[in-house]
Parts: C-alpha cells; sequence; structure tokens
C-alpha cells in the first residue's frame, strides 16, 4: 500500500506500509526523488515476508531533501522492520543515495528476519544534512537499532564513500537475538560528524559497528562523548580498515558481555589519531577509558593500530587516560605496531580483579617502536590488582609526567607491575619515583631496560620490596644515570646495573614556563621555578615536542628533526 497524504500544495506524509498479506513498493529502474514535508515512513508488514522498499534499482535517489524549493528537509525518515517473520524494509539506490530530515533519520529492525537497511550497491551514501547556511533544519539523531529476534538487523551501507552528519547524536545500538545487530559501514570512506554523542552499543547476542571496510580513511568528529560498550554481545567497535582519525570529548572503550571471545574496540589498520578535547565545562576534561569486565574466555577491551598511534589531550583540558581498573575480569589494552605518542593529564594502568584481568600499553614490534608519554598534570601508574597484572611495554620508551611515577605490584603473584623496554628515559619532574613489591612472593614490581637506562625525579627514587620485590635494572654496562632532587632510597638492593647516580639537584623545568605558554627550544637547562609546569614543550611553530633524554648533567636534550609529536589544541 502506498499513501500520499497532501496539505495544500506540498505533500506532507509518505507512507510505504505492508500489510498483512501484501507488499509496498516505490520503484523506480532511473533516478527518483522522495520529498514530503512531514515523515517518509517505509514499515514491514504484519505478514510473513510482507516487505516494504523505496528504492532506484538501476540509478541514485534523493530521500527528503527539498531544498530546491527552499523548503527544510523532510521532518522524519523512520525505516522499520515488520512484526511478520522476514517482513523487513528498506531505503535503497543501485548508484548512490541521499537520505536527509529535519529532525530524525531512524533505522529500527523488527520481528525475526525482518530487518531494517538503508544501503547503496555502488556510489556514495550522504545520511542527515548540518545545513546552517541557509538557516534549514538540521538532523536531529541518526539512529540505528537491531530489532527482537534473530536476523533483525539494522544497516547502512555502501561500497562507496559514506558521509553521516547529525545535530544531536547518532547511536548504535544491538537488538535481541543473533544477526540482529546495528552496521553504520563506508566502503570508499567514512566520515562522521556529530555536534552531540556517538554512542556504539552491542545487543544480546548481536553486534555493534561503525566500520570503514577499506584501506581508506575514517574521519569521526564528535562533539560530545564516544562510547563503545558490549554488555551481552559478541562485538561492539569503531574499526577501520584504514587510517583513523577521531575527535571528542571524551572517549569509553567498555566490555562486560559473557559471550565467549567478547570485545569491544577502536580500531585502525594503519595510523590512528584520537584527539581528546573534554567538554564546555570548566571540570568537563578530556579522558580515555578501557574497561574490560567480562570473565569470558578471550575478552578484549581495546584501542588499537597497526601504524602509529597518537592520542592527545590539551593542557587545559587534559585528563585521565586509564586502562583497566580493580574490577576489571579480562584484558584491557592500548596498543600499536608501530610508534605510539600518549599526551594526557595523568596515566594510569590498573590490574583487575583476576588473573585474565591484565591492562598493558604496548608499542612498536621486536626491532622497531617507541614510545613516547607525556602526562602534563598528573602522575604515571603502573598498579597491579587483586590478581591481574599491569604494564608497559615499548621497545623504547621516552617517558615524562609533571607528577610522581608509581610502579606497584599487587595481592596475587600473577599481579605484577612492570615497565619494560629496551631503553628507557623517564622523568618526574614534580614527585617521586617508587617502585613497590606486592604482598606476596612473586608480585614483582620493577622498571627493566634491556639496554640503557635514565631517571630523573624532583624528588626521591624509592624501592619498597615487601615480599614481591622491588627492582629497577639496566642491560647496558655504560650509559645508565638517575639524577634525584631527594635521595636513592632503597637502591642497594633495588638497584641492578652500572648506574651513575647523582642527588640533590634542581628540577629539569625550562625557565619561566608556564601553563599554555610557549618555549623557544634554544637552549633548557636545570632550573629552578616552582614545581608542576607544562613539560610536553612547544617550539616557536608551537609544535609539541616530547622528553627525549638527559645528559649527565641532568638537562633535557630535544631532537626536533626525530621527535615532533602532533600539535595539541
Amino acid at each position: 500500500m502506498v499513501r500520499l497524504n497532501l496539505t495544500n500544495p506540498a505533500t506532507q506524509n509518505i507512507l510505504v506500509q505492508a500489510g498483512a498479506g501484501g507488499l509496498a513498493r516505490i520503484q523506480a529502474l532511473g533516478s527518483q526523488s522522495i520529498m514530503a514535508g512531514g515523515n517518509i515512513s517505509v514499515l514491514g508488514g504484519s505478514g510473513t515476508g510482507m516487505t516494504a522498499a523505496i528504492q532506484s534499482t538501476g540509478s541514485s535517489q534523493n530521500i527528503g531533501n527539498t531544498y530546491i524549493y527552499s523548503n527544510d528537509a523532510t521532518n522524519n525518515v523512520i525505516v522499520q522492520g515488520g512484526s511478520g517473520s522476514g517482513s523487513s524494509a528498506k531505503i535503497a539506490a543501485y548508484s548512490g543515495q541521499s537520505i536527509d530530515a529535519g529532525q530524525n533519520i531512524t533505522v529500527t529492525g523488527g520481528a525475526t528476519g525482518a530487518f531494517a537497511e538503508v544501503t547503496t550497491a555502488f556510489g556514495s551514501q550522504t545520511i542527515g544534512n548540518l545545513n546552517s547556511s541557509y538557516n534549514y533544519d538540521q538532523t536531529d539523531l541518526v539512529s540505528l537499532t537491531g530489532g527482537s529476534a534473530a536476523g533483525a538487523y539494522a544497516n547502512m551501507t555502501t561500497i562507496g564513500n559514506q558521509t553521516v552528519r547529525s545535530s544531536r547524536n547518532v547511536t548504535l545500538a544491538g537488538g535481541n537475538g543473533a544477526g540482529s545487530g546495528a552496521l553504520l559501514q563506508g566502503g570508499s570512506g567514512q566520515t562522521l560528524t556529530a555536534y552531540g554523542n556517538l554512542s556504539v552499543a552491542a545487543g544480546t547476542v548481536s553486534d555493534a559497528e561503525l566500520r570503514q571496510t577499506s584501506g581508506a580513511a575514517q574521519n569521526l568528529s564528535v562533539g560530545g562523548s564516544i562510547s563503545v560498550t558490549n554488555a551481552a554481545g559478541a562485538t561492539a567497535g569503531i574499526v577501520s580498515g584504514g587510517s583513523q582519525t577521531i575527535s571528542a570529548a571524551d572517549a569509553l572503550v567498555m566490555v562486560s558481555s559473557p559471550v565467549a571471545g567478547a570485545r569491544a574496540e577502536i580500531s585502525a589498520n594503519g595510523t590512528q589519531t584520537i584527539n581528546l578535547q573534554g567538554g564546555a565545562g570548566a571540570n568537563d576534561k578530556a579522558s580515555l577509558t578501557v574497561l574490560n569486565h567480562s570473565a569470558s574466555s578471550g575478552s578484549l577491551a581495546q584501542v588499537k593500530a597497526t601504524g602509529n598511534q597518537t592520542i592527545s589531550m590539551p593542557f587545559a583540558k587534559a585528563g585521565i587516560m586509564q586502562v583497566g581498573d580493580t574490577a576489571s575480569l579480562g584484558a584491557a589494552l592500548v596498543a600499536s605496531s608501530a610508534d605510539q605518542t600518549l599526551v594526557v593529564g595523568e596515566l594510569l594502568v590498573q590490574g583487575g580483579a583476576s588473573a585474565a584481568a591484565t591492562s598493558k600499553i604496548l608499542a612498536g614490534t621486536a626491532t622497531t617502536g617507541t614510545m613516547t608519554i607525556s602526562a602534563l598534570t598528573g602522575p604515571i601508574q603502573v598498579l597491579g590488582g587483586a590478581a591481574g597484572s599491569a604494564a608497559i611495554d615499548p621497545l623504547y620508551l621516552f617517558m615524562t609526567t609533571n607528577g610522581a611515577i608509581l610502579v606497584q605490584a599487587g595481592n596475587a603473584a600473577t599481579a605484577t607491575a612492570l615497565i619494560t623496554a629496551g631503553n628507557i628515559d623517564m622523568a618526574a619532574t614534580n614527585g617521586n619515583i617508587t617502585v613497590t613489591g606486592g604482598t606476596v612472593a612473586g608480585a614483582t614490581a620493577g622498571i627493566l631496560a634491556t639496554g640503557t637506562l635514565n631517571a630523573y625525579a624532583s624528588g626521591n627514587l624509592a624501592f619498597i620490596p615487601n615480599a614481591g620485590g622491588a627492582t629497577m635494572t639496566a642491560g647496558a654496562a655504560t650509559g645508565n644515570n638517575i639524577f634525584l632532587g631527594g635521595n636513592c632510597i632503597g637502591c642497594a638492593g633495588g638497584l641492578f646495573g652500572n648506574f651513575n647516580i647523582s642527588t640533590g639537584l634542581l628540577p629539569v623545568v625550562p625557565l619561566g614556563l608556564v601553563p599554555g605558554s610557549v618555549l623557544v627550544l634554544d637552549s633548557i637547562s636545570l632550573l629552578d621555578p616552582t614545581a608542576g609546569d607544562i613539560v610536553a614543550l612547544l617550539d616557536d611553530l608551537d609544535i609539541l615536542y616530547g622528553l627525549l633524554a638527559m645528559t649527565e648533567e641532568g638537562e633535557i636534550t630535544v631532537d626536533p628533526l626525530r621527535r615532533r609529536l602532533p600539535k595539541c589544541y
């Protein structure tokens, strides 16, 4: 049944609805435009196999865009699977399409096999609008929700380029049953802009994914929060087959599903850049949280890239980056197979409640890869849990914080806390470096460099072995230096290797540098301003650099040709 409800000269609502015993179609071989001042609805029927569709089988189509007549877009575009088994609903085009609404675009699955989809076989696909130039209504919401039974998926897909735009939120929610997931998928590129939040939530035994399939770029710009959560499904993810660039106020990646191998992830098969800006409020700090509360075998929460990975926060809004928590039951990971740069407020790597609850930050391979960490406003902590371990493990590590560095094992032999690398250069400009063993034998806390190890602390370097043991080890025979503003406490039993130790030094902080200021990197030496200023340095071109190493006199050395990091905004 096709019904057109007309009010004055303009079409008000267009309803394409299958029934108990009949199909419904608006179909063209060539291109077509479907416009309405009210709603455009495509609804599956109540009978078995009673499908509904708006489709162009041989060309492109425009749904809801009425700007050619100087009108606002259609109010709502609704695609919904029916209550009958297999009674699907779809908007489909052969060679590209645009779906526009001034309010909401919703795609919702129905009963068993009653899927809902917006699909483009070839060409590009554009969903929603942010057309503010001519004062037209902007799309408020783009929503994909799986249905109530198996096979009732909700998809928006194309093998071409996909653009999704919303002035408020974009939500993907899996349904109830296998194959009742939610999928937003581009082929030759994917761009999403949402002024509000982006939510990707798996359902019950169903997935939810925002996915770019090819090696092309995925670009996401979100004004609010990003959440990727999996409470009961197999996978919740933001996944790119190529590079990935993400901007948001903050991000949460969390899995708690009982499904074997369950995961929640933000991942890229290429370079990955995540800029977390914080919210509009004074206390709305940027943050990245990666948690695994799933006890299922093989479960994983991760942020991962096969190429270079950069996660950054601006100084004024820099909050915590947290991998794992004390309640974790499975593995949590932030990893790059190449170089990794983390510019955050503070860093916490926390082992969990079970031996499977390992929390790690990894970078590189056995032969290449550098990790650079700048904690701008707080400490760096690597903490074993009740039974889970915590680790930072690159090939080369350059790490500096405006707080303290704490490496502390937990309460079981499996709850180790380790920082390991080939070469390590680390600095705590406003606190101690403390290595604390766990409460039982085997709960080791350690900082281990198979090559050289250089460490600076404005306070003390302290080893508290307890039952588990606490150590700092350098494998290189020479070139290992420890510079301290305070003292070396417990070093006789904690240090392994040949170290040059200097105590009673002044803090390593550039002259006159205050939070948010800019410094030309002509010379940086030991000075004595008040502690707590920014340690990720800016040059005269506003380019951010990280700590490279320290000389035997305790000076910071910077290589501007090799250690250039992305600028923070």
